[in-house]
């Protein structure tokens, strides 16, 4: 269980990052620590902080598990655009990351307040109408 090897004795053996097990081990040992950080920054009221662990896990996703583009697609990076459409959307704001299952997935993004309705049919636009749909949370 990788769950119980320590990490630093994990990147002191000099495994091959080629290899996408051990890709896939590295982003589970940063998602852990990232996961105690985003919990950190939303009970500091740090949604600054806690987009950026989101949007540092939503890159792992894609850089170090590879789940965003189906191994050698050429045609099927519905994803990989959607992930991209929205960050340049975002313009820096907010937090988007691949959720679910990669491939058959969703992206999940953080729009701040007073941006939904334009973000929304800035996505439209490019997806289609019934792509963007808001979630509310409340507490």
């Amino acid at each position: 269980m990788l769950a119980d090897v320590d990490p630093a004795e994990f990147r002191s053996k000099g495994w091959d990052p080629s290899d996408r097990p051990v890709r896939r081990a590295m982003h589970f040992f940063d998602e852990n620590r990232r996961v105690q950080m985003q919990v950190r920054a939303l009970r500091n009221d740090n949604f600054a902080a806690f987009w950026n662990y989101v949007n540092e896990s939503g890159n792992a996703s894609w850089e170090l598990l590879q789940n965003i583009t189906p191994l050698g697609a050429t045609a099927h990076q519905e994803m990989a655009l959607t992930l991209a459409l929205c960050r340049k959307l975002l313009g820096g704001e907010g937090a988007v990351r691949v959720h679910g299952g990669g491939f058959a997935g969703t992206v999940l993004a953080f729009v701040p307040s007073g941006k939904f309705a334009q973000f929304r049919a800035d996505v439209a636009s490019v997806l289609g109408d019934d792509c963007c749909h808001e979630l509310r949370i409340t507490g």
